[in-house]
């Protein structure tokens, strides 16, 4: 596997277990990620510019939500005798920042769409979907071409009847 690709799969998962601020590792990764899709996209400057800007705006609020989301599920293995009321108040909290984090995704979807055009969106899904699964491989350990191609069936069998 190419050392961009493993830079990459990490890019993607960066963002829901991120605690601390972005480090330089970080910044590089996501810099890789801009570069990759501007390249692939062919973006202009002015495109590549606003990309990067609306990415790493939606990336900041996509860590600091995912903090949200961890600290809010790891309150009742902090205090097992929590009561009804401040069990519902947290779960009711947890559903509130889970929707902001997916609406997130929808904001994506705008801005970026209102950027690039349908055309070159569909492309820009495509390239993540691809990231996606070369990161899905990397964990599971299988190769990425393997998960795309169905198994192949053995040649039929002539049966001579007698």
């Amino acid at each position: 596997m190419s050392f961009l690709t493993v830079l990459l799969s990490i890019f993607i998962s960066l963002p829901a277990f991120a605690q601390s601020a972005p480090t330089p590792k970080k910044n590089s990764v996501e810099d890789i990620f801009i570069w990759k899709v501007s390249d692939e996209l062919n973006l202009s400057a002015s495109e590549e510019k606003k990309f990067s800007d609306i990415h790493r705006e939606l990336n900041k609020q996509k860590m600091q939500l995912a903090t949200q989301l961890q600290k809010l599920s790891f309150q009742s293995k902090e205090d097992p005798q929590l009561s009804k009321a401040r069990a519902a108040e947290v779960i009711k909290d947890y559903k509130k920042t889970l929707t902001a984090y997916n609406n997130l995704s929808l904001q994506e979807l705008d801005k970026v769409k209102s950027l690039l055009g349908d055309k070159k969106f569909l492309d820009y899904l495509a390239i993540k979907q691809d990231i996606n699964l070369k990161l899905k491989s990397l964990v599971l350990g299988d190769e990425p071409s393997k998960a795309k191609q169905p198994t192949k069936l053995p040649p039929p069998q002539i049966i001579e009847e007698k």
